[in-house]
């Protein structure tokens, strides 16, 4: 159909996910990501398109540990450069492998203690 793949997919009035519905500028490529389908995103990649750093919102919700590897083997950093959003997200979606993928490869051990013992208040 000769779609542009850096374009948006167009908002509906039949969605329910609130992933889709927080933010109305939804990629081609996050939409791919959102369900893992790793092909089309290394086809997007392969074309030229930057890989934007929200990918990994989408990336979390799809639970495919080959994207999360994928995206950290291409070095695309998560929003803010900051994973424990990204964690935080993993946990909400209840995608427990992913949750513990992040905490033991992606989050450094320092940064990690640091967090519980600046945010205790927040985090109890």
């Amino acid at each position: 159909n000769n779609i542009p793949l850096d374009s948006y997919i167009p908002t509906s009035i039949y969605e329910t996910n609130q992933l889709f519905l927080k933010d109305n500028k939804i990629k081609i490529i996050e939409y791919a990501a959102f369900f893992g389908s790793n092909e089309i995103i290394k086809y997007i990649r392969n074309e030229g398109i930057e890989i934007p750093s929200s990918i990994w919102f989408y990336a979390i919700h799809s639970g495919d540990a080959e994207l999360i590897k994928y995206l950290e083997d291409e070095q695309i950093p998560p929003p803010r450069n900051d994973y424990e959003n990204i964690l935080r997200e993993s946990i909400k979606s209840h995608h427990n492998d992913v949750s513990t993928y992040i905490i033991n490869y992606l989050i450094k051990e320092e940064d990690f203690q640091n967090d519980i013992i600046n945010k205790f208040y927040n985090n109890l």
